[in-house]
């Protein structure tokens, strides 16, 4: 019988219809000050509400670039990618300029076809960084036409650029149950 408490919506109506009584109470009772606070307050928290859902947080805007790259990655758009790397990157021995020249040869020979993120763990999460650990199942086609599947770890690290959050460290933790440690190493 109260299992409708336990949903959000159920409580929503359960606190409207007691505001709704405390309204209608105060006013019949002549005490229009009170009737004033009572509609006030809940209005006042709706307004909160609808900002803070309009705003986008952090791990929001970060999942946002995840499927970004993913896309680009689907269409082999190099440009797409690097768009949401840091142009200071330098991360195990790979620098933005060679991480830029690499990119694109890697998605020529391995057309991604499919790149499904099975889990996603945030482990860090401050204002100045977010680091994502992702497991991701993939399929594609090489680049001499040999159908191929991996499934991988990784981890994402993304800090604050102006007004955006960019890739700073990309590293390949696991391909295949193989551990890996340096996106460089990648073949």
């Amino acid at each position: 019988m109260t299992e409708w408490l336990s949903h959000p919506t159920g409580q929503i109506v359960l606190v409207a219809v007691i505001e709704v009584g405390v309204v209608a109470w105060l006013y019949r009772s002549r005490r229009r000050a009170a009737v004033v606070a009572a509609v006030a307050v809940p209005i006042l928290g709706a307004l909160v509400v609808v900002i803070d859902l309009a705003r986008e947080s952090p791990r929001e805007q970060v999942d946002c670039v995840i499927g970004q790259v993913r896309r680009g990655v689907l269409e082999g758009d190099a440009q797409a990618v690097l768009r949401h790397i840091d142009p200071e990157y330098e991360h195990d021995g790979l620098t933005y300029e060679q991480l830029s020249a690499w990119l694109p040869v890697q998605l020529r020979l391995w057309r991604i076809t499919s790149a499904h993120i099975t889990n996603r763990q945030f482990t860090t999460v401050t204002a100045r960084r977010i680091t994502v650990r992702l497991s991701v199942r993939a399929a594609g086609r090489t680049a001499l036409g040999i159908d191929t599947a991996a499934r991988s770890i990784w981890r994402l690290t993304f800090l604050p650029l102006e007004d955006r959050w960019v890739l700073a460290e990309i590293e390949p933790i696991e391909i295949n149950g193989r551990p890996f440690g340096r996106l460089a190493d990648l073949p």
